[in-house]
């Protein structure tokens, strides 16, 4: 009726922006509001996989959560950023979510309350210990693994930062590569387990396409794949 030539049977004629128009229009059904879409940045994809539609594909109206944000959204606080700044930022912080090989970081107690644990780093190795509780850098310990990425920072705000290779003993850690050497008392420690990453750099194209366990879910290796 419009006159125009089916532009479906001829993509090769369009341009890449035309061609992102005609697939959202088609794909977005007219008339569907966009959908707010609360995550944080260092868990954007995993945040957003249980708030994405299954019907039908929409546009995202992205926020980020924030301790000091000015706006509520689904009764949480976010930046007040909105439109197309922060639903950039998301699909950047996804990306890089699902190329990353570790998960998301997660803090264990260091001891109990008033208990001193004090590391000692040397090279690549660091070693805790605690006067008062003996016990302690082996109950911190207990909850690393081999190939999980650690950081420990202390009392004055310095960090180190490594993937554990070994666990000589039950009070040290040595670590992929070598970190600034001290002693010092460990404010928090942090901990990132191994994931398998959903997509995988490959030299012959230089992009990145999916990994060779992108769809095994039913295996031990689908469990270690990102959200």
């Amino acid at each position: 009726e419009t006159g125009l030539p089916p532009m479906a049977q001829h993509l090769p004629l369009l341009g890449r922006k035309a061609k992102c128009l005609m697939l959202a229009l088609k794909l977005v059904p007219e008339g569907r509001p966009p959908l707010p879409l609360v995550v944080t940045r260092e868990t954007a994809l995993a945040d957003a996989e249980a708030q994405l539609p299954e019907a039908s594909a929409c546009v995202l109206s992205c926020y980020f959560e924030s301790d000091s944000g000015t706006k509520f959204v689904q009764g949480k606080r976010v930046e007040g950023g909105e439109g197309h700044g922060p639903r950039k930022e998301f699909f950047t912080a996804a990306s890089s979510d699902a190329i990353g090989r570790f998960g998301a970081p997660m803090s264990l107690p260091v001891g109990r309350e008033g208990v001193e644990v004090t590391a000692k780093v040397e090279g690549n190795r660091i070693t805790l210990s605690s006067e008062a509780d003996p016990s302690a850098p082996a109950s911190l310990l207990m909850q690393v693994g081999v190939r999980d990425h650690v950081t420990l920072i202390s009392q004055s705000g310095e960090e180190v930062a490594g993937t554990v290779t070994a666990k000589p003993n039950r009070g040290a850690l040595v670590l992929d590569q070598p970190v600034k050497s001290g002693e010092w008392s460990v404010a928090r420690c942090q901990v990132q387990r191994p994931a398998t990453p959903l997509f995988e750099f490959h030299r012959g194209t230089g992009q990145y396409w999916f990994g060779a366990y992108a769809g095994d879910f039913s295996t031990p290796s689908g469990e270690l794949l990102r959200s």
